[in-house]
């Protein structure tokens, strides 16, 4: 059941990023040694200069990854958490407010 919900909200995050003109990365996978870890998505123009990582959470646990938080923070990436109950419906406004609390850093070209 988690693995069908996670597939809709990333459905959901692409639809938005076709909409509204962002570019994602999702799945989004980080290896640092040995190790290769799996999050959400990356959104290379939003949140910092550096990016989003997008984390999603479900019941009933709830449960975040903290090596993707430690990771998001030593290299200067903003991240945010998102309940994956929030996201099993598209809704262009949700996505809009969204991106607009991250903020953009898009490089406009002159």
């Amino acid at each position: 059941m988690l693995k069908s919900k996670t597939q809709l909200a990333r459905t959901n995050w692409l639809k938005a990023s076709l909409e509204l003109k962002f570019q994602i990365i999702s799945p989004y996978f980080i290896t640092t040694g040995a190790e290769t870890w799996e999050a959400f998505a990356f959104l290379p123009e939003l949140g910092s200069p550096n990016g989003c990582l997008l984390l999603v959470i479900g019941p009933p646990e709830f449960e975040i990854d903290i090596r993707l938080i430690n990771w998001a923070k030593e290299n200067q990436i903003y991240y945010s958490c998102l309940n994956l109950d929030t996201l099993q419906e598209y809704d262009s406004n949700y996505f809009k407010e969204t991106l607009d609390d991250w903020g953009s850093f898009i490089t406009k070209q002159p």
